[in-house]
């Protein structure tokens, strides 16, 4: 499943068409959402962990199917985005950056 972002032209119930942002899942298989209006996902390099919230207008907008890829468009009210980090992943990434720094390889530039 993929996650991208992009900016439409829409026309919403009685209203001028504005730009919106819109966010856009995909993938080969159809997806269910069981809480369209809120759509998580999760991403962790280097041990810290990525979460991005998108808020959407509670319904899928658009769904497109192309090429054996199914497409849902959200329109989006919101992102928010917190990340986390796991200790022991940074401990060696820092003793990983020190070796390729000439540090002494425990995280500190202490030799």
């Amino acid at each position: 499943m993929t996650y991208s972002t992009t900016f439409a032209q829409v026309s919403l119930a009685n209203s001028s068409p504005s730009w919106r942002q819109i966010l856009v899942v995909s993938d080969k298989n159809p997806i269910s959402f069981p809480t369209p209006g809120y759509i998580s996902r999760e991403e962790t390099v280097d041990g810290i962990t990525t979460k991005t919230s998108y808020f959407t207008t509670g319904n899928i907008f658009r769904h497109i199917i192309k090429d054996g890829m199914h497409y849902y468009w959200f329109i989006v009210n919101r992102v928010e985005t917190t990340q986390s980090a796991d200790p022991e992943a940074l401990r060696e990434q820092m003793a990983i950056n020190d070796i390729l720094t000439g540090g002494d390889g425990n995280g500190t530039d202490e030799g």
